[in-house]
């Protein structure tokens, strides 16, 4: 029978922060621009409209949006 380990504490936190700093650079190796806590992604420069979002997706290439973290 396996079992199951739980991360609790310290080590959770530093995990957390860990994938936190991997989504960043996978975002910034693809275009986005790191604006401190939220990314834009310019899709179309003659588009006035950014698009606000919470979780951002590879549908999203043509468009302008800002990613909220």
């Amino acid at each position: 029978m396996s079992e199951m380990l739980t991360i609790v504490g310290e080590a959770q936190v530093a995990i957390e922060s860990v994938e936190l700093k991997l989504q960043a650079i996978q975002a910034e190796s693809i275009g986005w621009i790191a604006l401190g806590g939220a990314y834009l992604h310019v899709g179309d420069t003659e588009d006035q409209v950014i698009e606000v979002v919470g979780l951002a997706t590879a549908s999203m290439a043509g468009t302008n949006v800002l990613w909220l973290e």
